[in-house]
């Protein structure tokens, strides 16, 4: 069998470095390179990065295992094996392992050894490189993934945002708030993305129905009336989506009450998923602020308080109310709201430029929409849609 490879050969007695190398040399594959000191060996390891380096252990100036040390801390150096070159009977120790080194041959060496050991040295290093190669090729599949997964979710969001408008910004804020209470009850960090996608689309279940407020069932479906209707349609929808199963268990539970009062399978307590509970608690919160029923955030946290232990886990209350008065009066919502064109109405602010899609610009950020520039905005969509609506100030929103 050819072997090919590098090998760089470390030791301060010439007669025996030559010797190994003259041995080495007689194989037509490998590239033979000599060093007479550790710090001339490590030098000609950055330089040429060999794929095996054969190091004796006591030279002047610095041993093998120093060597192997240094070898071993260089990032260009990852997967150099390295072999230790020994007169002493104690052979493989603990104490070579934890410096990195791969294997030890002892002292004196013949060239038969010599060459089997090489390579098996040089048949690891391949298998090595191969590992690393498949490894580095599915890290970059599985980012691929990750990116249209992103790609798809942004997609999904704008989606629903057309149909239902806010419901971006809402999941953002709502997204936002939940890494922050998530981190209050030490979810780990591979739970986080399925919360995540789940703050950002569980109104997706509105556009695929329309909830009928008439069939509130009793004093705990005040708050959500029917609607928790919509979240049952989106989890029917994610559950048959392949890796959205998850995601679709936790939005199908946000409607849970604590007490077992809710909607739809009546769990209760340590039933709900943990980041169900959190989502529920943290899409009433905005749903507060939205409709103004709360002047301020720490005032939406005080009328959630009321029912802490019946529709809300008393735990994640207590945490959100913590968090929220370490900000004070701080409101993480979003200054500006999404509107389709069919729903701009006369004294809504432009929060950023509208734009057709072809370019044109109609009117400038801060402009005050009245009939005159509604009737111009509807016109012009009708030849030139504005696909993305309009960016409209929150402030400016017609009181809910």
């Amino acid at each position: 069998m050819t072997l090919s490879g590098t090998v760089l050969l470390v030791d301060d007695d010439l007669d025996t470095v030559l010797g190994y190398a003259e041995l080495l040399a007689r194989e037509e594959g490998l590239r033979v390179l000599t060093a007479r000191s550790g710090t001339e060996g490590f030098d000609a390891a950055r330089i040429h990065r060999p794929d095996l380096i054969l190091s004796d252990l006591r030279m002047g100036d610095e041993d093998g295992l120093a060597l192997c040390r240094r070898v071993r801390a260089h990032a260009s150096l990852e997967g150099t094996l390295f072999v230790l070159l020994t007169g002493h009977s104690s052979g493989f120790s603990e104490t070579d392992a934890a410096a990195g080194v791969d294997d030890v041959i002892m002292k004196p060496v013949t060239a038969d050894e010599l060459i089997a050991k090489v390579s098996a040295m040089l048949r690891r290093k391949r298998v090595y490189d191969q590992l690393r190669a498949d490894k580095l090729e599915m890290q970059r599949l599985h980012e691929a993934v990750e990116r249209r997964s992103d790609h798809l979710l942004s997609l999904l969001v704008h989606i629903v945002d057309l149909s239902v408008p806010g419901a971006a910004v809402r999941g953002a804020e709502t997204a936002t708030l939940a890494a922050r209470l998530a981190e209050r009850f030490d979810v780990p960090a591979v739970l986080l993305k399925e919360l995540d996608t789940a703050a950002r689309l569980h109104e997706i279940g509105r556009v695929l129905l329309t909830a009928d407020r008439g069939d509130a069932e009793g004093p705990e479906d005040v708050i959500e009336g029917d609607q928790w209707r919509y979240v049952v349609a989106a989890r029917n929808l994610f559950e048959r989506t392949e890796g959205l199963e998850a995601t679709a268990e936790l939005i199908g539970a946000i409607y849970e009450n604590w007490d077992g009062t809710g909607h739809p399978e009546r769990l209760r307590q340590g039933q709900i998923p943990l980041r169900s509970r959190i989502l529920r608690l943290l899409i009433d919160y905005e749903r507060l602020l939205s409709s103004q029923a709360a002047r301020s955030p720490v005032d939406a946290v005080e009328q959630l308080q009321h029912h802490a232990g019946t529709r809300y886990d008393p735990l994640a209350v207590a945490y959100f109310d913590a968090i929220v008065r370490a900000s004070g009066e701080a409101d993480w919502r979003e200054t500006r709201m999404r509107i389709p064109v069919g729903n701009l109405e006369e004294g809504m602010e432009l929060a950023d430029d509208l734009c057709t899609s072809s370019g044109i610009k109609l009117l400038a950020k801060g402009a005050t929409l009245t009939p005159a520039s509604l009737e111009t905005i509807l016109r012009r969509h009708r030849s030139d849609p504005i696909v993305h609506g309009a960016w409209i100030a929150r402030h400016s929103l017609p009181q809910a």
